[in-house]
């Protein structure tokens, strides 16, 4: 069953974990929402056991180059899940074909120009949540159908300002705490709550949150990240 924690509880654990009852230090304060979800997006990004293949398709616009990943090109349930896109094909002419993947530096350095789509830039993985967007080069000329293959989290782990719900293990909470803990002790120069809750945090991410989901990848997959119905 899936859980919702508490962000802020998660900050407030660790900070307590280096500062007991006194008042924490305005630059771990400062740092511990930001560490939080850095620290979730490494974890879920990591480990591929937690991916599932997924394809979702749209039509371009003329005269459009550019598509907001939210809402529009992709689920919303998938939004904060998504992992990096593998594949884009494009129908024209009743041909499907495949798109390359370009550079920014490359889709910056191009002309201006309109036709069929043989080209994309993504920008979902280094931008602001305003920002992330798909690209297409030329710019559509007409309707095309895009297909984007990519990867999201199987095992979700999906956070709002203030909670995330995941169907991970209670281990995965006691990493977190452990993991943010080390990371703002390495902020305000405590080097042995930084070594202590680094091993701690492993401990729990290896033998813990990673061991027990993976057997349930086993179960759920060939073994070899193709996942059976269910």
């Amino acid at each position: 069953m899936a859980k919702s924690r508490s962000i802020t509880t998660i900050q407030n654990r660790a900070l307590y974990n280096l500062y007991g009852d006194s008042t924490p230090e305005a630059s771990a304060s400062a740092a511990a929402a930001p560490k939080l979800f850095d620290i979730l997006e490494r974890v879920q990004r990591k480990h591929d056991f937690f991916w599932q293949r997924q394809k979702k398709t749209f039509n371009t616009v003329a005269a459009t180059a550019d598509y907001a990943f939210t809402g529009t090109i992709l689920p919303a349930t998938d939004e904060q899940s998504i992992g990096r896109i593998y594949d884009i094909t494009l129908v024209a002419n009743s041909v499907r074909r495949d798109l390359e993947r370009i550079s920014r530096y490359d889709y910056d350095g191009f002309p201006a120009a309109s036709g069929i789509p043989t080209s994309f830039m993504e920008t979902y993985l280094d931008t602001l949540a305003a920002d992330q967007k798909l690209y297409l080069y030329p710019t559509p000329d007409a309707v095309y159908a895009v297909t984007i293959y990519y990867k999201k989290i199987y095992i979700p782990l999906v956070w709002t300002d203030n909670a995330y719900t995941s169907v991970m293990l209670d281990e995965l909470e006691e990493y977190l705490v452990a993991k943010l803990t080390s990371e703002l002790a390495m902020i305000v120069g405590n080097d042995d709550a930084f070594n202590r809750y680094a091993m701690i945090a492993d401990e729990y991410l290896y033998n813990g949150v990673l061991s027990k989901n993976h057997d349930k990848y086993i179960q759920e997959t060939d073994g070899q990240g193709v996942f059976k119905d269910i």
